[in-house]
């Protein structure tokens, strides 16, 4: 399920984990991250495609709208007067398909594609947890997506959605989590409920979902019908934001990773996830990602990558900037020092190609060999350029340039960029 929101973007992928560990703080900011990449020196001697980049329509918004992409839509939410105002374009057109308007639904909407559905949380409400601060949905919209038309409403706000079901959590007046029921995306009917201790923050995976109290007890529950398979205490803090002490969990394979963060200090615990037996451990000063089969390290100015079944030490190089990973086997390197990006081999450090200079990011979902890039050209000036980085080679092609995009954030998808620009969405096909 994928909700964007066009506004101000940075050259970063948009976090770093070490600051915060609380997934339910930085749950909708994750997404699964994608990815940062950069052009700079472009010029008109640069010769894109003929028609790589040709501007299809364009419609107004404003900053408080929220903008999803679908493979042949685009969804715009509008809140006027506290209705929501939901409208389906047409994304090759821009020709309206249909319009809706809902009560009591906030502006953030997220789609789940395959069962062809808009999911809209409703009735928000604030609380807190230890010092956290916490904003859930006591209930849920859903909106065909073909049509327009609502289909259900129910209790509960969306946790997390495969193609057919859709986990849903009750939530205390403190934002603790009291109830989980998973339903039937297609209809709303309820598979399982169960009532649960309050529950601080979850884990998906494919056929499981871990839950975690705020003391750090963990069960792991059957996705298909609830049952608890294993339960079991980790390694925990107690969340304590004014001294950025955070929890964090995720699946990863077979096994649960449990990040922890006090002070200036972290640490990173792997437990089986059918035993719930402690792997390994490792403690730093930085933060921690999975990438591919291993877990990255990044740790003030040296990367290292450990096995992460075993804990085994795989590589380790000198790094000075932020690191992620930009697919199962890459990782990117944006330097602190302003000279751009270098690809690294998740398996070995090594580098992939040559530096990638400048510029800003384009997000995007496709799951692709390649990333998208924008920077303002040098001759002729006040233009932006669309480039094609391949994860493959490190090779950069130039698609074409485009009108000066200054504040902005665009998303790719498939052959369509999205850009937000004075107070419109703009929606440009994209040669490859």
């Amino acid at each position: 399920m994928t909700t964007i929101e066009l506004g101000e973007i940075d050259s970063s992928p948009g976090h770093q984990p070490a600051d915060g560990l609380d997934r339910r703080l930085i749950r909708n900011l994750a997404l699964a991250v994608t990815l940062l990449f950069t052009l700079a020196g472009v010029t008109a001697s640069a010769r894109p495609a003929p028609d790589a980049l040709r501007l299809l329509w364009r419609v107004p918004m404003s900053e408080a709208d929220a903008v999803l992409l679908g493979p042949d839509a685009v969804y715009i939410n509008r809140i006027v007067a506290g209705t929501s105002h939901l409208t389906g374009y047409d994304l090759a057109t821009g020709a309206v398909r249909w319009e809706t308007l809902t009560d009591h639904t906030t502006g953030t909407v997220d789609l789940n594609e395959p069962a062809g559905r808009l999911l809209m949380g409703a009735d928000r409400q604030a609380g807190g947890v230890n010092g956290v601060f916490v904003e859930f949905h006591r209930s849920t919209v859903a909106v065909d997506a073909r049509t327009g038309r609502e289909v259900w409403t129910v209790p509960g706000q969306v946790l997390t959605a495969d193609g057919h079901t859709a986990l849903m959590g009750d939530f205390s007046d403190r934002g603790e989590i009291i109830r989980l029921r998973l339903l039937r995306l297609a209809d709303g009917v309820v598979v399982w409920r169960r009532e649960t201790a309050a529950l601080h923050t979850f884990a998906p995976a494919a056929d499981r979902i871990v839950t975690a109290t705020v003391t750090g007890r963990v069960e792991v529950l059957r996705r298909t019908d609830g049952a608890v398979l294993r339960s079991g205490q980790v390694r925990w803090v107690v969340p304590k934001p004014e001294d950025n002490q955070f929890d964090d969990v995720t699946v990863e394979g077979d096994h649960l990773v449990v990040s922890r963060r006090w002070a200036e200090r972290g640490a990173t615990s792997v437990y089986r996830l059918d035993t719930l037996a402690e792997q390994w451990q490792i403690e730093y000063s930085g933060y921690t990602f999975a990438c591919g089969t291993l877990l990255c390290v990044h740790d003030q100015t040296t990367m290292t990558a450990y096995d992460l079944a075993t804990g085994e030490l795989r590589w380790e190089r000198p790094v000075a900037g932020n690191i992620w990973a930009a697919a199962p086997d890459r990782l990117v390197l944006d330097a602190d020092d302003g000279t751009g990006l270098i690809l690294l081999d998740v398996r070995t450090g090594a580098p992939i190609g040559g530096r990638v200079r400048g510029g800003t990011t384009v997000w995007t979902t496709d799951r692709t060999d390649d990333l998208y890039l924008l920077t303002p050209t040098t001759a002729p000036p006040n233009r932006t350029a669309v480039a094609r980085l391949d994860l493959v080679t490190g090779r950069r092609h130039l698609l074409g340039t485009t009108d000066m995009l200054a504040g902005y954030r665009c998303w790719l998808t498939g052959h369509y960029l999205a850009c937000n620009r004075d107070h419109h969405l703009e929606i440009t096909a994209v040669g490859r």
